[in-house]
């Protein structure tokens, strides 16, 4: 038997967090199956890169139902006949958030300036929608820097970043590497 999560028939939509708009999960897993086809649409360029990068929520949860973990890990969380709006639980957004996309995989890919820009400030979003994501809360050991890189959130307390200071580039210019290397530790 087939989860209805992982069918056309799904309904549910969702704030993506990458994105920051709202979409069906059932368009997000057509594109996803015709990434994971090969066959590389020419639409939604961003979606396609955080799908094959591993950070679209949609991708981790039909990864899940995949290895036929998905049932015990999400039952119907992200199903629903009629249309329904809900949220991303903080399980993915956890796992979603501790992914990086690097700037040649952006190049690559062709998205646009847009696109490129959302993905960059990406985990600003999904730290504010774990906030409020239903079932299981943040891990405590899991850290995430915010896009300002000024703010390090663990698991819902926030902290202050070490500033990085001129010394380091003076001591890195002076040959004098450790005295760098200990000023940015």
């Amino acid at each position: 038997m087939q989860n209805i999560t992982i069918t056309n028939s799904n309904r549910f939509s969702f704030v993506c967090p990458v994105f920051n708009t709202e979409t069906e999960f059932r368009a997000c897993n057509t594109l996803r199956t015709k990434v994971y086809r090969g066959e590389h649409p020419d639409v939604r360029k961003g979606c396609q890169v955080c799908m094959s990068a591993g950070k679209c929520p949609v991708a981790h949860v039909v990864g899940d139902f995949a290895f036929r973990k998905g049932e015990e890990r999400h039952g119907d969380d992200f199903a629903s006949v009629t249309p329904k709006k809900g949220k991303i639980t903080a399980r993915v957004l956890e796992r979603i958030a501790a992914v990086m996309i690097f700037d040649s995989a952006l190049t690559q890919s062709g998205c646009s300036a847009s696109e490129r820009k959302l993905i960059e400030t990406a985990n600003d979003r999904i730290l504010q929608q774990l906030e409020s994501a239903p079932n299981k809360a943040p891990s405590k050991s899991r850290v995430y820097v915010s896009s300002d890189t000024k703010t390090v959130a663990r698991g819902g307390t926030t902290v202050k970043a070490k500033p990085k200071t001129s010394d380091i580039s003076s001591a890195a210019a002076s040959g004098d590497m450790s005295a760098a290397i200990n000023q940015g530790s």
